[in-house]
């Protein structure tokens, strides 16, 4: 019989189940990761939290030297995406405006779009370190 104790330690105290002790700590880091994204790039908290899960994800992909398949790279991409708000078609009409004209403003154009969507004040961080440190590039 659990009594009041194990009752206490099952539900609303601390735990002993090693299981459930890494998936707290496991989700305080990724909500520590996602407030600090939100603050280095002034954007919107729960945003940044998607992201933060992406990065995560990312992480956990790559970590001993192992390298991402290309549908675990399109399906982080098409994750970030949606965070974003940003259709595969307009990434389609920019790089055909990139590769037609030569119009490297279409991208910077979508960059802002998407830094908007995520509530942050400008594109400078999404392109520098957010987009690369998901593995996508412009």
């Amino acid at each position: 019989m659990l009594g009041n104790q194990g009752y206490a330690n099952s539900v609303g105290g601390q735990t002993h189940d090693v299981d459930l002790q890494q998936a707290q700590i496991a989700n305080q880091q990724l909500e520590q990761a996602a407030q600090a994204l939100a603050s280095q790039y002034q954007m919107n908290t729960e945003k940044a939290r998607q992201l933060a899960q992406l990065a995560s994800r990312v992480s956990q992909l790559t970590q001993n030297g192992n390298s991402m398949t290309a549908d675990d790279r399109e399906s982080i991409a098409n994750a970030a995406l949606g965070v974003a708000h940003i259709t595969a078609e307009e990434i389609t009409d920019t790089l055909g405006k990139v590769a037609r004209d030569g119009n490297q403003k279409a991208i910077d154009d979508l960059m802002v779009k998407a830094a908007t969507n995520l509530g942050m004040p400008d594109a400078t961080g999404l392109r520098d370190s957010l987009l690369p440190s998901l593995g996508i590039s412009l």
